[in-house]
């Protein structure tokens, strides 16, 4: 990886999810998701079920060039979609130039006819050819032989030959397709928060790390507790993420709500409380009442259940109202962290913050 060009990159995400949605939105697209989204890596997942025109939406090439990491689900009708196959073919020349780190899932395919377009990948270009797209195959075939080349897992004896060069080798040869999912996530997790990072070598760690803990007491089993993270800069979301990893797996439900003010901005309200209800529920398609009932619906979901959530870059109190407003909302043991630059709004909600 090239430390000079992705240190002047700019995340927005963690990882960027490749996949052919009919072979495996529902299957193992949706557990990798559903993982990472519980470890608090931040995923960009297209939901889109049709695709329109050969040429990827610019939101996607965006997200690909803002992503750390990309998993790429390679299934046996990866290649009968060009969008598929131009995602791929960013991914692999970013990989080339600007350091993003690539892993791979064969699902239901054998490497080596992925490395050489061999049976449904075969059957596929030759449909392409019929399309009038042969002038993109050299690009296409050059990307799916080199991310055949990257060792990755291969879902046909789930077993780990080799991860690429940030990942170790798993202890256990063969998993069920669950715990294969949660260490490779798992792996990806130790990659982003390492396990030998100090309070110092997290932005800003060593002025808050004190103070949170006091604030946090997670042993207290019984306190609903809201904490605030305060101040201007980088350091806040760095810091969050970083408890978020350390302790939401305590938690049975648990949700980091990123671009709050963004998300409000743009979508509202509503769209806000949807999102924060179907991110700790896990259910994508989840259906909301009226803007009016989103209190009391938070409440009778999450009123008897621990929740440890982290609301991103809240800037008004109607988007803290709207989602936690009253500890009352959550049950014993919970924690809610919000991270904000406008201390008087944590002041006029009653949050403590460091």
């Amino acid at each position: 990886m090239s430390s000079s060009s992705s240190s002047t990159r700019l995340w927005k995400y963690d990882v960027f999810l490749s996949f052919r949605g009919p072979d495996t939105r529902k299957n193992i697209v949706s557990h990798v998701y559903s993982a990472l989204r519980n470890k608090g890596i931040f995923t960009f997942k297209d939901d889109r079920t049709l695709e329109i025109g050969n040429s990827i939406p610019g939101e996607l090439v965006t997200a690909i060039q803002t992503s750390r990491f990309a998993i790429v689900v390679i299934s046996e009708n990866y290649a009968t979609s060009t969008w598929c196959l131009e995602e791929l073919r960013m991914i692999m020349e970013l990989q080339e130039v600007d350091g993003i780190s690539v892993v791979p899932i064969f699902y239901g395919v054998a490497p080596c006819d992925v490395r050489h377009q061999r049976g449904s990948f075969a059957t596929a270009f030759a449909s392409l050819v019929r399309l009038e797209m042969a002038e993109k195959f050299l690009k296409w075939r050059e990307a799916l032989t080199r991310v055949a080349n990257l060792s990755g897992f291969d879902s046909n004896n789930w077993k780990m030959i080799k991860i690429i060069h940030f990942l170790y080798l798993f202890p256990n040869a063969t998993v069920d397709d669950a715990t294969m999912v949660e260490e490779v996530v798992q792996h990806l997790l130790d990659c982003l928060f390492p396990a030998h990072t100090t309070d110092e070598d997290v932005v800003g760690m060593s002025r808050h790390m004190e103070g949170l803990a006091s604030l946090l007491e997670m042993k207290s089993e019984e306190e609903i507790r809201f904490v605030g993270i305060l101040g201007i800069g980088v350091g806040k979301t760095t810091i969050a993420k970083y408890l978020y990893s350390r302790f939401s797996r305590q938690f049975p439900a648990r949700c980091f709500i990123d671009d709050v003010k963004k998300n409000y901005k743009e979508m509202g309200l509503p769209y806000l409380r949807k999102k924060f209800l179907s991110e700790i529920l896990g259910d994508e398609h989840i259906r909301q009442g009226s803007m009016g009932a989103g209190s009391q619906e938070i409440k009778s979901r999450f009123g008897h259940q621990k929740v440890f959530a982290v609301l991103d870059d809240v800037d008004q109190v109607e988007q803290l109202h709207g989602l936690a407003k009253d500890p009352t909302w959550f049950g014993s043991g919970s924690r809610i962290i919000i991270i904000t630059r406008d201390k008087g709004l944590l002041d006029n909600c009653g949050v403590k913050s460091v």
